[in-house]
């Protein structure tokens, strides 16, 4: 991944520099590999329990049957909508017990209402083959994540210190140091709590 840096703004925070950073906290630069895992279970931590609008994606699926592939990164639907000329319908999720066992699961024409199953999300009533349908999807996908070390993702840039957080709670934890750990991890919770009601706002202003 390539990053380009306009002449006179601030540096992109890269997956390096988070290492470096990393180290320095635990004063401990013997131990490449453990920083990266620490890392690793830090974006885990993230994808899991973040969901600002810098997550959000949008997804279209021209379906001709009931059923599609979603996308790899999705972490959970926002909406989902019919984009058809007499306007914009919103679809109705049902669990998938409820799903198969409703009414519409055994009829044809445009979807109604959806379920997620493993990658799979269906659609009922399910479109023929002649008649496609175009379904419009919302949903919450996770930030690339960071493997080269000049990689960076728009999260790496502006919410550094959540990355650092994460990451050290999972060092000091392997350094068996509690107080540390718990203190980073608490950084985290807090930083995560904040940017979950900061988006929450934005999106009913």
């Amino acid at each position: 991944m390539t990053i380009i840096v306009a002449a006179g703004s601030t540096p992109t925070r890269t997956y390096q520099s988070l290492q470096d950073e990393v180290a320095n906290w635990l004063a401990r630069d013997d131990m490449p590999a453990n920083i990266k895992r620490f890392i690793q279970m830090a974006e885990s931590d993230i994808c899991k329990d973040l969901r600002v609008r810098g997550m959000e994606k949008q997804k279209t699926f021209s379906l001709t049957s009931g059923v599609d592939t979603l996308p790899s990164d999705f972490k959970g639907a926002r909406s989902l909508y019919v984009d058809a000329a007499s306007g914009l319908r919103d679809l109705d999720y049902l669990a998938p017990e409820v799903f198969h066992r409703s009414r519409v699961a055994t009829m044809s024409g445009s979807p109604q209402a959806y379920t997620v199953e493993g990658n799979s999300i269906y659609f009922a009533p399910a479109p023929g083959a002649t008649s496609a349908v175009d379904v419009k999807m919302l949903y919450i996908g996770k930030y690339d994540e960071l493997v080269e070390a000049n990689d960076s993702n728009g999260l790496l840039t502006e919410h550094f210190n959540l990355y650092l957080s994460k990451s050290l709670a999972y060092g000091f934890a392997y350094l068996r140091d509690d107080e540390q750990a718990a203190k980073w991890d608490g950084e985290y919770q807090d930083m995560v709590a904040k940017l979950n009601r900061n988006a929450n706002r934005e999106r009913f202003r």
